[in-house]
């Protein structure tokens, strides 16, 4: 196992802590190809969460994601680590962020 894939899939179980810690339903797609990497649901609210440990998100992927989301009524969001114990969810368009 890669230690990028490694780094990624931890990331991965965090976020999901944190928003089952918070209230909602959520699930992995582990090994994804696909543009959510977890889908979260609260209060009849669906989310897909692409995550992304390091790495700056380009606007044609936020696009592509927020294209997506609308296209399957899901709010598309990106949950980004940018430090050792820093990481933030923020939904697409507008980019709010959910306290996590």
């Amino acid at each position: 196992m890669s230690t990028r894939y490694k780094k990624g899939r931890d990331f991965e179980y965090l976020i999901t802590r944190k928003l089952r810690d918070k209230g909602y339903y959520v699930c992995r797609a582990a090994g994804s190809r696909g543009e959510f990497d977890l889908l979260a649901v609260k209060n009849g609210i669906p989310l897909g969460i692409q995550c992304k440990v390091g790495k700056s998100v380009s606007g044609t992927t936020m696009e592509r994601l927020y294209r997506t989301g609308k296209k399957y009524g899901i709010t598309a969001c990106i949950a980004r680590r940018t430090g050792r114990a820093k990481y933030s969810l923020f939904c697409l368009p507008d980019m709010t962020e959910i306290e996590l």
